[in-house]
């Protein structure tokens, strides 16, 4: 069975690149939704500027709840394997501690 190594920082600073970006796209949204609240209604309705605007707002804002939720899981799973690792840590240490006890009480 393989090792499975996690690089802990390297997730952790993709993080932080997720909150930049949604961010981001928070900003977009926001001025896509104002853009549509100015236009004239006459031309909203026009070829269906107005809807389409709304839609793409609101693709935006889903966007924007998608990558909270990934960034989320993806930050449970870092401290999970982190804690994971510990506890794998301190039962190898245990294990060697215990098998040295026993190697020297044969002697």
């Amino acid at each position: 069975m393989g090792i499975i190594r996690l690089n802990i920082d390297g997730v952790l600073a993709q993080s932080q690149a997720i909150d930049s970006a949604r961010r981001m796209v928070l900003d977009v949204q926001n001025s896509v939704s104002s853009l549509c609240r100015q236009v004239d209604p006459k031309i909203q309705q026009r070829y269906q500027i107005g809807s389409k605007l709304q839609n793409t707002a609101n693709q935006l804002k889903g966007i924007h709840g998608q990558t909270g939720r990934i960034k989320s899981t993806v930050e449970n799973g870092v401290s999970s394997y982190y804690n994971a690792e510990i506890k794998a840590r301190k039962a190898a240490q245990d294990i060697a501690a215990n098998q040295h006890g026993a190697l020297a009480g044969r002697k």
